[in-house]
């Protein structure tokens, strides 16, 4: 998996990626014809997935010196960044 699909399925989607950026979808699909996120994007995507910029753009920020896997927060893992994907969700609760 590619960083720009990590930062996708962090979102939950390319549409909620998408609309958490303000951007339109057409432009996360420019970005997975070129094959990396714009330099430009790369912080506002750090910033909504909670994903490292060094997982995202290694080539900018020098690799990461943890497995991928530790660098999204905890908090964040399974969780959609777009608020309405996530009003089903029951806090509180051990299963």
């Amino acid at each position: 998996m590619n960083p720009l699909q990590i930062a996708i399925k962090a979102a939950g989607s390319q549409q909620a990626l998408a609309d958490a950026l303000g951007i339109r979808s057409a432009s996360i699909s420019g970005w997975k014809k070129v094959g990396r996120i714009p330099a430009e994007r790369v912080l506002a995507v750090e910033a909504v997935t909670r994903i490292s910029r060094t997982v995202l753009r290694p080539d900018l920020y020098g690799a990461p010196q943890l497995p991928a896997s530790s660098l999204v927060a905890p908090d964040r893992k399974h969780r959609s960044v777009h608020p309405k994907q996530n009003r089903n969700v029951r806090r509180g609760t051990s299963s």
